[in-house]
């Protein structure tokens, strides 16, 4: 029985007839199966694991705050709207990126590695 959002998630992930049978087939998902279908990003081992977190914490800590909130927002969005409403959001969303003080930084950023 899917709970916490699983059946918006994985319906997503895998379609309908592929959420049905993830759900009903009441068989194990191994890390390797959840990585091939989509339903995880990364596998690691244990003792591995809480590096590999503090690695995408620390690559997320080097975007600026507003990107984050941002981005999170248009996904969230483009999940029920149409590609015309995600476009026209996103668009929106833009200019507000071009008026921040994180834009100078990461073009300067960007440009010092370009040089190298």
């Amino acid at each position: 029985m899917p709970e916490v959002g699983l059946s918006w998630a994985v319906t997503r992930r895998l379609g309908y007839q592929g959420a049905f049978r993830f759900f009903t087939s009441g068989a194990h998902v191994s890390a390797q199966a959840a990585l091939d279908m989509g339903l995880v990003q990364e596998v690691h081992t244990h003792s591995a694991l809480l590096d590999a977190a503090e690695a995408v914490v620390d690559k997320l800590l080097e975007l600026p705050a507003h990107t984050l909130e941002l981005t999170k927002m248009l996904l969230r969005t483009a999940c029920d709207s149409s590609f015309e409403a995600s476009l026209r959001l996103e668009e929106a969303v833009e200019a507000n990126c071009f008026s921040t003080r994180a834009l100078p930084l990461a073009a300067a950023g960007i440009l010092s590695k370009a040089r190298l």
